[in-house]
């Protein structure tokens, strides 16, 4: 008996932030996915804690920024010190890279979010279970796979044990630092910071109640007998704390579990509060980059192509904008719209982002860092956000400039469309199909069209190209053999 080989056009290996991000982007763009994860269940602990203005922009385009949002915690995104929490009344506010609320609504629909990356991952999962075009395969591995030039053969293990054969277009790397599939295509990475270790414990306590109007991301007590770190991690009363342990001592934490109690209600400033442990792990934090994030049609993203430390809460938002950026690229070749080479433009870019936040995390003194160059180095360039008229912020109908980005071009013009029509229309013949949106002369102006002008908009929201005018002689030529089609608009 033959064994049949299934067929997807992508399969992502790994299911944690990044790899169900670019499944949730595939899921847009109606790509056949299949996303194979080696656990069987949710992860150990919360990991990650905040999510940035970006990533939570990315999550409301997926439709799940409200299912998010109830997990999150009512909190600024700041670095609070105070000696105690139960002394936060006179504590010190730090920025750490993230907009306030009051921020984040000048210049985004969204605002960032204290939420822990097991509920993120758990809503992403639950979404994409839910898609047409998505499988998610939770305890299996992959045990080999092969380049056939016109595809992947891929060798899975079922949660049974049974071996299953899967031909792919497009394998999405999203197994972590350590995982096997990085090393399969010969891909190394450069080390950008000296190891770490620290301890990571997770603990139940009614600590929202001492804190009263308090509400922040991070707290940094000083004046216990240990200092340390407490960070919400779900409500009502999940939070995860981190001492300041000498690191001969974090090596067995589970041999201190009295001393850990101490700190933690020394931290705390309340001596008969009650504090449940958990759980208590170890972990060991590096910095590091890979040489290339794809190998013909294997990509790499999350942790596999970039990996950086918890100073500055960027490894899940570097995986989540990693993973929609690989995702619609992908796409779009899969679509015909653009060539193979097209998606060389991925490791180009992601890794200018990928490179500040490494480099960040690699810093000692990384975790602080003022709100405007973090903000602009999140937002990628996106277009600028603005409320379309006849829409109340906040109202459940809202919508933004951000929300009229399709997953193919989007032209925006203002109220004098003229010729960007036939424009519009010689770029879809060439490229990839373009939707024009007219916007009112305010909105047009405040995004940056002035006149008869008109701006060219990719899936990401990036802007590739802005005129003031159009001439007679002005044309739309897609890019055709070249690796980029971002240049389609130039003069015969």
């Amino acid at each position: 008996m033959t064994a049949t080989t299934d067929r997807v056009e992508v399969l992502v290996i790994g299911g944690g932030g990044g790899g169900l991000a670019a499944a949730a982007e595939l899921a847009r763009h109606g790509i056949q996915t299949l996303v194979v994860e080696k656990r069987s269940g949710p992860p150990a602990l919360p990991r990650a804690t905040v999510l940035s203005t970006r990533s939570v922009e990315l999550i409301r385009s997926w439709g799940l920024a409200d299912a998010v949002a109830v997990a999150s915690h009512d909190a600024e995104v700041l670095l609070w010190e105070c000696p105690t929490l139960a002394e936060a009344s006179v504590g010190t506010a730090h920025a750490v890279g993230y907009p306030t609320r009051e921020q984040s609504a000048m210049i985004s629909p969204v605002a960032p979010l204290v939420v822990a990356q097991d509920q993120v991952e758990q809503v992403l999962r639950q979404h994409i279970r839910a898609a047409p075009t998505v499988d998610l395969t939770l305890g299996a591995e992959v045990i080999d796979f092969a380049d056939r030039q016109d595809d992947l053969l891929v060798s899975l293990c079922g949660p049974g044990g049974e071996i299953r054969s899967v031909s792919t277009q497009y394998v999405f790397a999203a197994d972590g630092a350590h995982g096997d599939a990085r090393h399969r295509v010969g891909i190394g990475a450069d080390v950008q910071s000296n190891a770490y270790s620290g301890v990571q414990v997770v603990l139940r306590a009614p600590l929202q109640a001492i804190l009263g109007d308090a509400r922040y991301g991070l707290y940094s007590t000083t004046a216990a007998p240990i200092p340390g770190l407490f960070l919400p991690a779900g409500r009502p009363d999940r939070w995860v704390y981190g001492p300041g342990l000498p690191l001969d001592h974090a090596d067995h934490p589970g041999e201190n579990q009295h001393r850990l109690l101490e700190a933690i209600r020394g931290g705390i400033g309340v001596r008969d509060i009650p504090v449940t442990v958990e759980r208590v792990g170890t972990f060991n934090a590096q910095a590091q980059i890979a040489h290339r994030f794809r190998s013909g049609r294997v990509v790499l993203i999350g942790d596999a192509a970039h990996r950086v430390t918890p100073r500055g809460g960027r490894g899940l938002n570097l995986a989540i904008q990693g993973g929609m950026h690989a995702a619609w690229k992908v796409a779009w070749v899969l679509r015909g719209w653009a060539p193979s080479e097209f998606l060389d433009t991925y490791d180009t870019e992601q890794r200018m982002a990928a490179l500040h936040d490494v480099t960040r995390s690699a810093d000692s003194k990384g975790s602080r860092r003022p709100t405007l160059p973090e903000l602009q180095a999140d937002l990628g360039g996106r277009l600028t956000h603005a409320w379309l008229p006849g829409d109340t912020p906040g109202s459940p109908t809202n919508r933004s400039t951000l929300d009229l980005v399709g997953t193919g071009w989007t032209l925006m013009t203002g109220p004098r469309v003229g010729p960007w029509a036939r424009v519009a229309q010689e770029i879809g013949v060439r490229s990839a199909p373009v939707t024009v949106q007219t916007l009112d002369a305010m909105t047009a102006r405040t995004i940056g069209i002035r006149g008869a002008g008109a701006m060219l908009v990719r899936p990401d929201g990036v802007p590739v190209g802005q005129w003031s005018t159009i001439s007679p002689g002005f044309s739309a030529v897609a890019s055709g053999g070249s690796a980029s089609p971002f240049a389609v608009v130039v003069p015969r």
